[in-house]
């Protein structure tokens, strides 16, 4: 699967010995789509809607988050027996691994914006937000050091976006960036590596255009999307799809 997807939430939807859990998957444009694993496993996305199924965030949950084995049909099938439910259950992890799971910032963000308490325990790092030291390096901006000092002070701020490179440089270097960029009405990237920007308060750093202050906006067809919050583009990449006469494509 080369497009990214993260896991936002798990709810146990449906109790035995009709066991249904919904998982709430962060789409790798930014939508939220709603995945249902039960007797007939179920996405509200677009193409599952249309009928084929199973999609990829169907696939995603099944293979990433419950750890089904590939060579296993369980993951393809439009039915699942209750014998089968109860092992693919009774086999995975407890929790989500971190590779596919969104930061803490992302999943409070998510419930900040669909009013929901966020669980006592933090969610796992997962690859997004993750943090790489580079004391006594040059600032790209400035080019002066980041020193301790300027660590301890709070004076660096990091590339935490899903998916970013995690490196610092000086707050108020990424501030003169940011607004350089917002006057010329481009996005907030990371001058690392070029990806979009998500601050600390799960807001991107982009236009502004659509997003609330949690960093959640809608899309055309209705779903939550949470590009901003979590720092990822919300235009699909379609650049090595196959472009057939006439086709369009759905959200992602």
């Amino acid at each position: 699967m080369s497009q990214r997807m993260f896991m936002i939430e798990r709810i146990a939807y449906q109790p035995e010995p009709h066991r249904a859990d919904q998982f709430k998957v962060l789409g790798s444009t930014g939508n939220v789509y709603t995945v249902t694993i039960g007797s007939t496993p179920d996405c509200d996305c677009p193409d599952c809607e249309k009928g084929n199924s199973p999609c990829k965030h169907i696939i995603f949950v099944f293979l990433k988050v419950l750890k089904v084995s590939i060579g296993s049909p369980i993951w393809y099938q439009k039915g699942i027996t209750p014998a089968e439910l109860n092992s693919v259950y009774a086999g995975a992890p407890a929790e989500p691994s971190a590779s596919v799971s969104v930061n803490s910032r992302v999943r409070d963000a998510y419930f900040k914006a669909t009013g929901k308490e966020p669980p006592a325990e933090p969610a796992q790092g997962g690859s997004g937000g993750k943090r790489i030291a580079a004391i006594g390096e040059d600032c790209p901006v400035c080019y002066d050091e980041m020193t301790q000092k300027d660590e301890d002070m709070k004076k660096l701020v990091y590339d935490e976006s899903l998916g970013g490179c995690g490196r610092p440089l000086h707050d108020q270097c990424f501030r003169m960036w940011a607004a350089t960029a917002k006057k010329q009405h481009k996005d907030v990237t990371c001058v690392w590596c070029r990806s979009p920007w998500a601050d600390s308060a799960g807001a991107s750093q982009g236009k502004g255009k659509g997003a609330s202050k949690t960093g959640v906006s809608y899309s055309s067809m209705g779903y939550m999307n949470m590009a901003h919050a979590a720092g990822i583009s919300p235009r699909r990449d379609t650049s090595t799809y196959y472009h057939g006469r006439g086709h369009q494509y759905d959200d992602d």
